[in-house]
């Protein structure tokens, strides 16, 4: 019996598992780039080499060993200068470095290419060959470790600026997330809707407050003029007063915030994701509501700390807020984009609460 054919099964080529990638574009681009230069330089200095030993063989046959030989010694250079980082160091420091290693690895390479050459009963035509090998060698080695070094460095400027352009989007999409915020609009509108037939003052109420907040966090982001910490504390005791409303009073705020801090700048919502994660997992009624508490100062050091705390009551089998949570992960990239590494960042917790601390250093 024939096996029938699905519509286009018996049309369609399937890859061949025989297909094979070249050698060549299977290696990385260090290697690629290191065969086709030393080739390239073993193929333009073949004249010059011919000039020095009088034979177009004798300098096909010294470019033959010293192809692998320049290979070898260009790849230890790049271990040795993965290991010191010369674009880390100083001018002085790094053009010292790149000297001694290319003087270094011209004097094995001279040394192991002089004796071969004898071996192989090539003569020189003049006895100031061997010597200008030597300086030429490390004229070519000093420009390998230019380019390398120049190359390296674009790449990572490059990848710098790609890895920021990505924080800038994401930083954007966070922004706009919480400017649309819809699982909590979706909430809070169901919240609203079951009011209006059993309270409506209470609905009411809730319908202020939610646009307070969308109007809030549109204000933030959406102004000339930067964001303040004043801003920040409206912002998070619009939210917790509409989360109190819709919890039917299982929530309670408490705001301890120094008043001489609230013009400073601060990046827009960046206190909220804490505030929501901090409700969001934590437990309340009304006869024990759940406690967050939000407190501004200022620290001895001059830093200005942040603390947003609640009670240890975590919901059914949420987590609370963890290191390894998205949320922390979302926070410290703020963090690192305005103030890379002059900021302090901690989770702490108890049998009674949990907090977290942010310091930054916000000028006055």
């Amino acid at each position: 019996m024939k096996k029938r054919l699905r519509p286009g099964q018996g049309f369609m080529p399937r890859p061949s598992r025989f297909t094979q990638i070249p050698v060549f574009a299977r290696l990385s681009l260090f290697w690629q780039l290191q065969l086709a230069g030393w080739g390239a330089f073993a193929v333009l200095a073949l004249p010059l080499k011919q000039l020095a030993f009088g034979s177009m063989r004798a300098a096909v046959l010294i470019s033959v060993f010293q192809f692998p030989l320049s290979l070898a010694l260009s790849a230890a250079l790049r271990r040795f200068y993965l290991r010191v980082a010369p674009a880390g160091q100083t001018f002085g420091r790094a053009a010292l470095l790149v000297w001694v290693a290319c003087a270094g690895v011209c004097t094995i390479d001279t040394g192991i290419s002089i004796p071969l050459t004898r071996q192989f009963g090539i003569a020189t035509r003049s006895d100031l060959v061997e010597p200008a090998m030597y300086f030429f060698r490390f004229a070519v080695y000093f420009g390998w470790s230019l380019a390398y070094l120049l190359i390296k460095t674009q790449r990572q400027t490059r990848e710098q600026a790609f890895q920021t352009a990505v924080a800038e989007e994401r930083h954007r999409f966070e922004l706009l997330r919480y400017q649309l915020n819809p699982g909590f609009l979706a909430k809070s509108l169901a919240a609203i809707a079951q009011e209006m037939n059993e309270n409506v003052a209470a609905a009411h109420a809730m319908t202020l407050r939610l646009a307070d907040f969308y109007q809030g966090a549109l204000r933030q982001t959406a102004r000339e003029r930067p964001a303040t910490i004043g801003d920040e504390v409206a912002l998070l005791r619009t939210y917790l007063e509409l989360e109190r409303l819709r919890q039917h009073g299982a929530l309670l705020a408490r705001f301890a915030v120094d008043e001489s801090l609230l013009d400073l700048p601060l990046p827009p919502i960046l206190l909220l994701p804490i505030a929501e994660k901090a409700v969001k997992s934590g437990h309340g009624t009304v006869e024990e509501p759940l406690e967050v508490s939000v407190t501004i100062q200022c620290n001895p050091d001059g830093l200005v700390a942040f603390e947003i705390a609640r009670t240890r009551r975590t919901r059914g089998s949420r987590q609370p807020f963890a290191e390894a949570s998205p949320e922390v992960a979302d926070v410290r990239a703020n963090l690192e984009r305005y103030y890379p590494g002059r900021y302090r960042f901690n989770v702490s917790r108890d049998s009674l609460r949990e907090c977290t601390t942010l310091c930054l250093p916000l000028a006055r």
